[in-house]
Parts: structure tokens; sequence; C-alpha cells
């Protein structure tokens, strides 16, 4: 959300094979579920990140919008 109130729905990455429903039933409107064996990001899901972006930023080339992309790391212990 920003200053004004714009909202792009997440999207939520679950650790998992298969979309079970009721692991977002409660999630904001909009919001897009997805899976990866890891749950963590990869370059399909992003894609699919960049598409669902767009559609609700709307982007142009005479206004056009820069995402700002969480870039943390994980490591393992």
């Amino acid at each position: 959300m920003n200053p004004v109130g714009f909202f792009v729905p997440p999207i939520t990455i679950f650790p998992r094979k298969r979309m079970k429903s009721e692991l977002f039933k409660n999630a904001p409107e909009g919001t897009v579920p997805m899976v990866s064996d890891g749950g963590f990001v990869n370059k399909e899901i992003f894609v699919e990140w960049l598409k669902h972006f767009a559609k609700y930023a709307k982007p142009t080339q005479d206004d056009p919008v820069t995402p700002k992309v969480d870039r943390h790391s994980h490591t393992a212990v």
C-alpha cells in the first residue's frame, strides 16, 4: 500500500506441491495463492507476480511504475 491508499493484493507462496483453498480463505481480496517446493519465489512465480503487479499498477510509457521488491536472503542452518 502506498501513502494515498493504492493497494496491490499480494501473492502468497506456500511450500507444497498442490494448493489447498483452506490455506488462504481469510486472505485479502485479490490475493493470488501459489505453491513452490521450498515456499520461495522461483522464475515462474516471479513472472506471474510481474503480470499481477502490472494488472493493478497499470504502468504506461507516460506514467511508469517502479516496484520495490524485498531482497532478503535465507540461510540454511
